[in-house]
C-alpha cells in the first residue's frame, strides 16, 4: 500500500530470447515494492506489428526501441492513464553499467 491507497502499478516487456528478457528482475523489484505488476513477453508474432507502424515514422527514422515502446504503451495504457518512464541514459549511451 502506498500514501496512494493502492500499490502502484508497474509495467515490464520480455523476450522470449532468455539472454535478452529482464523479466525476473523486473518480478523481483516488483515483489519488493509491492506493487501491482503487469508484463507482456514479446515473440517473433509481435515483431511483424513493425510493418504497420512504419507508415507513422518520418524518414530518416532510427530508434531500435520502437516495437517495444509500443507494446509498453498499449500494456499501461490499458490499466493507466499516465506513466513515468524508466528510460536512462544507459539505453541511448549504450552503457554497460553492470
Amino acid at each position: 500500500m502506498t500514501e496512494l491507497g493502492a500499490p502502484v502499478k508497474t509495467f515490464s516487456l520480455g523476450f522470449e530470447e532468455e539472454s535478452y528478457n529482464e523479466l525476473p528482475q523486473a518480478r523481483l523489484t516488483a515483489e519488493r515494492f509491492g506493487t501491482e505488476h503487469y508484463e507482456k513477453v514479446l515473440t517473433l508474432m509481435d515483431a511483424q506489428k513493425i510493418i504497420e507502424l512504419l507508415p507513422f515514422f518520418d524518414e530518416p527514422f532510427q530508434d531500435s526501441s520502437c516495437l517495444p515502446t509500443f507494446y509498453i504503451s498499449q500494456l499501461a495504457g490499458s490499466q493507466v492513464k499516465t506513466v513515468l518512464s524508466g528510460e536512462g541514459e544507459d539505453e541511448p549511451l549504450c552503457v554497460n553499467i553492470e
